[in-house]
């Protein structure tokens, strides 16, 4: 399992790949170092549901590894309990999930598929939230769609539907699913058997477009650590 993790930010890195030219919130900074800004923090604070989704998510960040620099920048006491980060993180991605802000839906159901940050798992509300922010555009949605019906995760594995919104995530822009989806070509190209679409459509990030295990990253190993600490 190596797809979502306390952000979306740190599996499958930014999802807009330049700044905002009149960007008075700081989404460029967050979406593409996700960093703090004081801008995020006033846009969230005045309803912006975009900065709301992002400065939900860092909490949830500092939820699991804290930095004390980063919590003083934020106005945040070190001491501060994960509890409380995750519960502020928790209240700012709900509150931008249900006005309908994809990034938000697609945190929310990633969170419930695994179960991280005090989060519950449960298959269906994955789903659904994941449905919703697929149905707005949200890539990672659309991949996290996939793993769900690869896996079997609430519902009964279904190869071909996971490999149909594996190829709705690459046309939406999601890299790793359009060379997942061509290295699983490729192989199948090369093989007399059928090769199973299950592992591409569960992992794509894990392939390399000729289809093959890529090496283990720094994010790789950030999700183990995080992994184990839950």
């Amino acid at each position: 399992m190596k797809n979502l993790i306390v952000s979306a930010f740190i599996l499958f890195g930014a999802q807009t790949s330049f700044a905002d030219q009149t960007d008075t919130c700081g989404l460029g900074l967050a979406r593409q170092e996700f960093e703090y800004s004081p801008e995020l923090k006033v846009c969230a604070d005045n309803g912006d549901t975009e900065a709301q989704a992002w400065l939900g998510m860092m909490y949830w960040f500092q939820a699991d590894l804290p930095d004390d620099y980063t919590l003083v920048e934020m106005g945040l006491p070190t001491d501060i309990s994960s509890d409380l980060l995750n519960a502020m993180g928790r209240h700012l991605i709900t509150e931008s999930a249900n006005q309908g802000n994809a990034t938000a839906q697609n945190e929310l159901g990633a969170s419930y598929m695994y179960g991280y940050n005090n989060t519950t798992i449960d298959y269906g509300l994955a789903r659904a939230w994941l449905e919703r922010a697929t149905e707005a555009g949200d890539f990672l949605a659309a991949s996290g769609l996939a793993k769900i019906y690869a896996d079997g995760l609430g519902v009964e594995p279904d190869p071909e539907t996971a490999f149909l919104y594996l190829e709705l995530s690459a046309q939406l822009g999601w890299r790793p699913a359009r060379c997942a989806i061509d290295g699983w070509k490729l192989r199948q190209s090369l093989s007399t058997e059928p090769v199973d679409k299950i592992p591409f459509a569960s992992e794509p990030d894990r392939f390399d477009c000729s289809g093959n295990l890529r090496p283990e990253t720094h994010e790789d190993k950030l999700w183990d650590k995080l992994s184990d600490s839950d």
